[in-house]
């Protein structure tokens, strides 16, 4: 009877441990006999499917930071650095007087327990990315909210590439953004307080000139605001127009009209558009008023003329 009772226990402790069943009440260690958690484990976990879920009621709190991410740590994983927090981890907080609403946040420490990387988003709210650096110092940050979209690079030499190899910096020469093998459309204004260069480096541009144009320049309306004055004064009684003699004078020793620039000049240093639209139109008005000059001579000549 007794050899009966001893192979009952012995088959039911059998088909307990082929079943996987465990008690009800206390923690359960494999590889250990002194489990601190609900289940622990000393070596690795194979499985289909892992599922860690917690459904947690809003309420008012007043915890530590770390009394807090224990409380609601949902998972944990890698190098341990405290009760609450792994290189890993994800957390749920609830409605709270931490926070107005539940937030989902997940983050991943490195191996000195420096935050690196930060995922929030709240329930109905916003969603923020952030990236830090081994300082801890925030060095990419993204920030969704209902009606906007914000992207923020702090390192002053920060370098975002669109269409180059990654971490390939041979063709960045300086330049904070580069588009490479493609165009690039902004619908809207576009500001800068320093030079634009077309075909031509920005810093090849010469001083006093914000645009440098390599090649030509297509506009439906240009406008120059000019700081030249403008030869009105030309017109003016004390106004004193150089004699054709004079200029003629001029043209046979320079080969050009007075005030105007030399051909190897221009060729070699180019010239200010408003300078030159000036200059012309200063020999345009004297060229009217010596016209007009030699209207007046025809006219005496005619009625001389007339009276022999």
């Amino acid at each position: 009877m007794i050899k009966m009772i001893n192979s009952v226990l012995i088959l039911m402790v059998q088909v307990s441990f082929t079943q996987n069943t465990f008690p009800v009440l206390g923690d359960v260690g494999i590889g250990t006999e002194s489990p601190s958690e609900a289940l622990e484990v000393v070596g690795n976990i194979k499985a289909d499917i892992g599922f860690f879920g917690t459904n947690l009621p809003d309420e008012d709190y007043e915890l530590l930071p770390e009394d807090r991410n224990k409380k609601y740590r949902v998972f944990t994983a890698g190098k341990q650095f405290s009760d609450s927090e792994g290189l890993f981890n994800i957390f749920q907080f609830p409605k709270s007087t931490f926070a107005s609403k539940p937030v989902s946040w997940i983050s991943l420490e490195d191996s000195n327990w420096t935050s690196r990387w930060r995922f929030s988003a709240t329930a109905g709210g916003v969603s923020e990315l952030m990236y830090f650096d081994k300082n801890q110092s925030p060095v990419f940050g993204f920030l969704q909210t209902d009606t906007e979209i914000k992207m923020h690079l702090s390192k002053p030499n920060s370098l975002f590439v669109i269409g180059e190899t990654l971490w390939d910096n041979s063709l960045a020469n300086g330049y904070k953004f580069i588009v490479r093998d493609g165009a690039a459309l902004i619908e809207g204004a576009i500001e800068t307080n320093d030079k634009i260069g077309v075909g031509v480096a920005a810093s090849e541009i010469g001083e006093g000139y914000d645009l440098g144009v390599v090649n030509g320049v297509i506009a439906g309306k240009f406008r120059i605001q000019s700081q030249e004055d403008w030869p009105d004064y030309v017109f003016a009684n004390n106004y004193e127009v150089p004699g054709l003699d004079e200029v003629a004078k001029h043209i046979k020793d320079y080969g050009r009209l007075p005030q105007l620039p030399s051909a190897e000049i221009v060729k070699n240093e180019g010239y200010e558009l408003g300078t030159m639209d000036a200059k012309l139109l200063l020999k345009i008005e004297e060229l009217t008023l010596y016209v007009i000059q030699q209207q007046k001579e025809i006219e005496w000549l005619k009625e001389q003329m007339q009276h022999k």
